[in-house]
This record gives C-alpha cells, structure tokens and sequence, in this order.
C-alpha cells in the first residue's frame, strides 16, 4: 500500500507501535493466527504457549494485545507476560452475532441525525486533514485510532462520524475486519471506537453510530459477529454495547506494552 498516506495517530509510543505494526503486517498475513487492525499485529484467542510469541510481537512493536481470551487461561497469560517484564491491561471481550443486525437496522431507520449535525462516511477518498481531525477527536475522548490505512482500502472497514455546523468532527465508530481467510474468526469484525465530544453528549450519537457501524459490516462484508473491549467500570460504554445485543461470552481482551516505551501512556481507555 505505498500509495495509502503514512498517517499514524495518538502518543508518540501509539503511533511508533502503529508504524512498526503497518511493516510487520505484510510479513505475517499469510499466517491466519495473526490479526491486525491498523494498531498493533496480535494474536488473539492464545494459550500459554504462545507467550513467547507474544513477547516477540511487543519487543518488535512496542506492544500488542489478544482478543477472544479464554476467562480460564487469562490469570496465566497475565502473569506470564508479567513475568517476562511486560506492562499489561485487560477488558471485557463483549460480543454480538448476527442477531444483532435487526436492533441495529430499527435503530438507525428510526433516528434522525439533530438539525445542525451532519453524516460523515470517512474512507478512501477522506483528505488527510479530515482523517486527523476523526482521529484527535477520538484521542481526545481516550480512544486510540487505528492507523488511516486501516480505512482506505487495508482492510475490510467501515468509519462513521459526525460533524457539527462549523465542519468540526463531534462522534465517531467504526469497525475493522482484523482476521484473514482462515482464521476461525474470519467472520467477525472488531468494532466500536465510540466516541463523543463531552459538550454534545446525550442526542444519542454513538448509539447511532455504533448500530450505522455494525450493519455496514453485516451489509458490506458479510461479517456475523462483532466484538470490542470495554473496561468493566466504564457504566457507560457497557450499557450503550448491551443495547445493541453485544454480551458476555467468557472472553476476555489483555494487552501487553513495553514499559521502557510507552510509560505511563495506556493502549487506549
């Protein structure tokens, strides 16, 4: 993709993690064990003997997370990327099928975006200005962006957002297809990135956007299931992805960062 603009985003550990991701990607896709959405490669539902493995993958990006833990082995995985010095953080790994598509579809048929607002489709197309305005929002709001690439054409991807009267992006979601044919999770898409500017909170945006989100990867690119990570005291967020019929399947989402790289700065909230 030499042709896609090199836009990385967030804390300068974020967007290092998101440029050495971008180059480890070509090297690994051809292996369905790997998952990558333009912030980090990973390797999601691990065992305990892919520790090392995971430990590879930090020492060369900085950091990298694991979607569909198994609640059992979590404990262990934890501990042993602790053991190997590693910072690490977790979320709960919440869920949709396909039954959720038609709590989507009603929801968006029936809202009306407020007087003053606009819908914003980002892509391809999108000038970089206007992909880094979607993307400091985001971070504004604790939300790490993928890289653009992410969004024009890397990956199977939708990103929604909403402007105000001034053309200034107020919310924001998303979804990316992570895994390649292959994968056991090749029919599922990572979704979310739910976000909202704090003086407009409470029109119903992300809700909005979050079903606008799920049903274009259901209608686009035929995924089935749609997960995301959210933190179990962020009321919030929980609340907002049970309505649209996200739930608990005894998974769990861990991340694992460099501490000499990144610090104190988080993967995302």
């Amino acid at each position: 993709m030499a042709d896609v603009p090199a836009e990385f985003f967030g804390a300068p550990p974020q967007q290092a993690m998101q440029r050495l991701g971008a180059a480890l990607w070509p090297l690994v896709s051809a292996n369905p064990r790997f998952a990558y959405e333009g912030r980090f490669v990973a390797i999601d539902a691990p065992d305990v003997a892919d520790l090392d493995a995971m430990g590879s993958l930090v020492a060369l990006q900085g950091g990298t997370g694991a979607f569909f833990v198994d609640a059992a082995k979590e404990a262990a995985l934890l501990a042993g990327l602790k053991a190997r010095g590693l910072t690490t953080d977790r979320w709960d790994h919440l869920m949709a099928d396909a039954s959720a598509v038609p709590v989507c579809r009603a929801l968006v048929e029936n809202y009306r975006v407020p007087e003053g607002f606009v819908l914003r489709e980002l892509g391809a197309d999108t000038p970089q200005a206007e992909m880094a305005a979607f993307a400091a929002m985001a971070m504004d709001c604790g939300v790490n962006a993928p890289a653009g690439r992410a969004f024009r054409g890397g990956r199977p991807s939708v990103l929604f957002v909403i402007a105000d009267a001034a053309g200034d992006i107020i919310a924001c979601s998303g979804a990316v297809a992570r895994h390649e044919a292959g994968s056991p999770f090749a029919d599922a898409s990572w979704w979310g990135m739910l976000a909202t500017r704090p003086d407009v909170r409470g029109r119903g945006f992300s809700r909005y956007l979050g079903a606008l989100a799920l049903l274009a990867m259901a209608d686009r690119h035929g995924k089935r299931r749609y997960y995301t990570g959210v933190r179990p005291d962020n009321a919030v967020s929980q609340k907002l992805c049970r309505s649209l019929g996200l739930g608990d399947h005894g998974l769990a989402v861990i991340a694992a960062l460099d501490p000499a790289r990144f610090g104190d700065v988080r993967l995302t909230r």
